[in-house]
């Protein structure tokens, strides 16, 4: 294929293309994290602190805050033993996506954070 141009040869995929695709990933993730809300789950306790309901100004990445440091990097070792692979800086956990996710990725995301253990 051509530079700029899909899989097939086809359309070229375009920032816009990828910016939509990410966030219907995070609209179908922070649906899915009211069902955690209501057990455990390994993101008990945290808040996540940079979402807004219009997709024009989020971020590709969403972040939650901890309780302590200790807690986002048990939550991301906890979250790796389950094959999923997401980050930490300090008390602050984040959860990226991209254009090579998807919506099965994000629910086996919700699916591992789901977890208490």
């Amino acid at each position: 294929t051509g530079a700029g141009t899909g899989a097939g040869g086809g359309c070229p995929i375009t920032v816009a293309d990828v910016h939509a695709h990410v966030m219907g990933l995070q609209e179908r993730f922070v649906s899915g994290l009211g069902q955690l809300s209501r057990g455990r789950g390994l993101l008990q306790g945290c808040e996540l602190v940079n979402w807004s309901t219009e997709p024009g100004v989020r971020s590709h990445t969403l972040v939650f805050k901890c309780r302590d440091m200790q807690q986002a990097a048990q939550l991301v070792t906890a979250a790796a033993g389950k094959g999923v692979a997401i980050d930490t800086r300090k008390q602050y956990v984040r959860v990226g996506f991209g254009f090579n996710h998807s919506l099965r990725d994000v629910d086996t995301l919700l699916a591992a954070l789901s977890s208490s253990c």
